[in-house]
């Protein structure tokens, strides 16, 4: 089961936001990435059982959007 968090408080620094993305890692371990934007922090943990495409790997950014 893939594991996301998503925060835009304050106090929420770079290295604990990590922290807590670290601590889900049990919930996909087969890729984890993070995304910041104006103070909004998202991160995805990514289990791969069905699609084991790269493409399908998140958080996604309007970078990447097709």
């Amino acid at each position: 089961m893939c594991g996301i968090i998503l925060t835009n408080f304050q106090s929420v620094t770079v290295k604990s936001f990590n922290k807590a993305l670290k601590l889900m890692n049990h919930r996909g371990p087969d890729f984890q990435d993070s995304l910041e934007i104006n103070g909004f922090y998202m991160g995805h943990n990514r289990l791969s059982v069905i699609d084991l495409d790269n493409r399908s790997n998140q958080p996604l950014s309007k970078d990447n959007l097709h």
